[in-house]
């Protein structure tokens, strides 16, 4: 999936369409993947990954959160999938060039283009666990 820039739009209305598309993503993955059997939604973003770490994308992750509250689903940030509760769905932050989202990349069989406002939302395994992997380029 790949949002658009439109012709005199801003950087931060293009992390606004991100958020809400993380959004329902999560809301979609964590409902009715789930069955209504997750927990809570854990996102994973690694101290280590400054694209993941950057004001842009903390910003949508904090609308993510305000959007998945809204609905009474709890998110909690762990810096790496084994803090994450058992019982929790798993989102992963991670820019296109991480390792994590290559093994996921390779899971799936897909790629996603490295071109400047690329989104992409994979479903894969890592760990034993099953996660929805957010991952871009600016």
């Amino acid at each position: 999936m790949k949002i658009r820039k439109e012709s005199g739009e801003s950087r931060t209305r293009i992390y606004t369409k991100i958020a809400r598309v993380l959004a329902a993503t999560c809301l979609v993955f964590s409902m009715v993947a789930c069955s209504g059997q997750a927990d809570g939604v854990s996102l994973i973003v690694s101290p280590e990954n400054s694209a993941a770490n950057s004001e842009p994308v903390q910003r949508a992750i904090g609308q993510l959160q305000e959007a998945l509250l809204s609905e009474g689903v709890e998110l909690q940030t762990h810096a790496e999938l084994k803090s994450a509760p058992a019982g929790d769905r798993c989102i992963i932050v991670a820019d296109l060039s991480s390792d994590v989202a290559e093994s996921i990349f390779v899971q799936a069989g897909v790629v996603v283009a490295d071109t400047p406002e690329a989104l992409g939302l994979i479903e894969g395994m890592l760990a034993g666990r099953p996660v929805l992997l957010a991952c871009g380029s600016d």
